[in-house]
């Protein structure tokens, strides 16, 4: 009985996908007759978990995630007879779900790559994020994976063959079409490098060069898809160079790289519909499943061999329209069902409410939690840290649930001990003090107006604990901490002092030079958001406590009148 109550769901999905082959057919598709052979490649990047149009910070219903994906790919699959279907990266990490299923059970395959497996992807680009459980999940994804890794500049250290398999090819009716998987080479400026130890990675123009040589010389391919985990370093429209070279190369691919047809790319979580950038076709779907890429490569004969003779694509947005796929949502009901229970769990209570308000101009309870779990943890003399949700936030008064600190500490940081001389963290608050573009005073509403520099992101943004400050904005930039003192005495700049920092500071993520020359003292695997929830049940209840360590110093000029007589 229950198999019939589910036919009439299933017509309605089968002819809603009818529906969506018709209106998304191109006219290119229609006109066979000047083409013999038609591949549609469909591409996912950054879905970072997402699997179910769920929100499990907020706990709604969301647009986005691989069950809407794939009942979009299920209709192209009907409609052209040369589907191929590959992902950026950025895939096993990201939500709640991805995290319990990596850290915490294990019992079950990961539940991305049952999905992905469910869903017939023919590769998948490793990605930066891959690496934040360690190498073990990562390996382990790997072999439970159903199609290949792909990451064609990332070696064992000093071999001469990737560590990955660089490439796959597919063939339709003789059509040979070679895919490509590169990885963003800046990894060791972010992870811990016991995430990936043994493995380098290589600039990602320079290993296309040969890459894509091989795939047109050897494997005789007839159209070359580069499928690489970054971004463009310069804007698309002018060509000026936007300061991300350091983890993007994929404008170096389309001017230094020959032979290349097709460069899909990820990682900076834009939404790029295709378009032609110096005769290449470039796209990015932007993030969580919300778009699939779709490009449309057309063959015509020509003697014995194919030639490509049109190139183009869309971006289509996966929303409310497109049905989540019936058969996604039975393989992962149990995997929700598991998580969603966990996150709702109490872990404690807040005497009072922790709000985020402020957090950029002084001391913050909120903030100071994540001071006071990371000292306690490490033992160090200090720590910096920096708020990291994209928006304000309060945890309310009353019971804590996992849930608030998923909401709260949004990455899968690490901690870790770093030997810093006073000079050092001096100039580590220097650079956090770049966060403030030149303030003024707005006269008309008698106060002083403070904006956050355009090119410096807010999560970047370090506070100190365990010594005390001032940050003068109105100072120039690396003149602005006006006292930098502990225990009563400024900081020796000789001296060194331990400082607790993430694995993504520590690797001079947000461009902090200080942390990345000084001396590691001690790694750990521990997860800083689990180290919370410990904290957490521990003390059972906590209250929102600031020791005021620091502030902004903003000089004013005081006029005292006299009375007139």
């Amino acid at each position: 009985m229950m198999r019939h109550d589910r036919i009439p769901c299933v017509v309605i999905c089968i002819g809603w996908l009818m529906g969506l082959v018709l209106l998304t057919a191109t006219p290119a598709a229609a006109e066979t007759g000047a083409v013999t052979r038609e591949v549609v490649v469909l591409q996912t990047s950054d879905v970072h978990g997402h699997v179910l149009p769920w929100d499990y910070f907020k706990e709604e219903a969301d647009d986005v995630g691989l069950a809407r994906a794939a009942s979009f790919v299920a209709a192209m699959r009907t409609q052209y007879p040369h589907v191929i279907l590959v992902d950026n990266g950025d895939t096993i990490q990201g939500t709640p779900l991805t995290y319990y299923f990596a850290r915490r059970d294990i019992s079950r395959p990961n539940p991305m790559m049952a999905v992905m497996n469910l869903m017939g992807y023919d590769a998948m680009t490793v990605g930066n994020h891959e690496y934040n459980y360690g190498l073990d999940v990562l390996r382990r994804c790997q072999d439970e994976a159903a199609f290949p890794f792909l990451s064609a500049n990332t070696y064992e250290t000093g071999q001469a063959e990737p560590s990955f398999r660089p490439y796959i090819v597919k063939e339709f009716d003789g059509v040979r079409i070679g895919i490509l998987g590169l990885t963003t080479s800046n990894i060791p400026n972010w992870e811990s490098p016991e995430n990936y130890r043994g493995l380098e990675f290589r600039d990602t123009a320079q290993e296309a060069v040969r890459w894509v040589r091989h795939l047109r010389e050897v494997e005789v391919c007839d159209a070359v898809i580069v499928n690489t985990h970054e971004g463009f370093e310069v804007d698309l429209k002018t060509g000026e160079a936007n300061d991300s070279g350091y983890e993007n190369r994929a404008w170096a691919l389309l001017h230094e790289v020959p032979g290349v047809d097709v460069v899909l790319t990820g990682h900076a979580h834009r939404n790029i519909p295709p378009r032609l950038v110096n005769g290449v076709l470039v796209s990015q779907p932007g993030r969580w499943g919300g778009y699939v890429t779709r490009i449309h490569l057309l063959f015509r004969q020509e003697g014995d061999g194919w030639v490509l003779a049109e190139k183009h694509g869309d971006n289509i947005k996966m929303g409310k329209k497109i049905p989540a796929d019936p058969a996604i949502e039975r393989l992962i009901a149990p995997y929700h069902e598991q998580v969603t229970a966990w996150i709702r769990s109490e872990i404690g209570t807040a005497g009072a409410d922790f709000s985020s308000d402020g957090v950029f101009a002084g001391d913050n309870a909120l903030l100071d939690l994540v001071h006071t779990v990371l000292r306690c943890h490490t033992g160090a003399d200090m720590s910096m840290v920096a708020y990291l949700p994209h928006a304000m936030m309060t945890i309310p008064a009353g019971p804590i649930t996992v849930r608030d600190i998923y909401r709260f500490y949004i990455y899968e940081n690490t901690p870790v001990t770093l030997a810093m001389t006073g000079r050092d963290i001096r100039a580590a608050l220097e650079h956090a003090a770049r966060f403030y573009d030149r303030p003024a005073w707005d006269a008309e509403q008698g106060e002083l107006d403070i904006h956050r520099q355009a090119d410096f992101r807010q999560y970047n943004f370090d506070t100190l604990a365990g010594a005390s400050y001032a940050i003068d904005p109105t100072r120039p930039p690396g003149e602005r901490v006006v006292y930098l003192e502990r225990d009563g005495r400024p900081l020796d700049p000789d001296a060194e002092y331990t400082v607790a920092v993430t694995n993504y500071q520590a690797a001079g993520g947000g461009h902090y030079a200080a942390f990345k020359r000084s001396r590691v003292v001690k790694t750990d695997s521990a997860d800083i958001r689990n180290l919370i929830i410990e904290y957490i049940q521990e003390q059972k209840e906590i209250v929102p406590v600031t020791d005021r360590n620091w502030h902004l110093a903003v000089p004013t000029e005081v006029i005292l009148w006299e009375p007139k007589k």
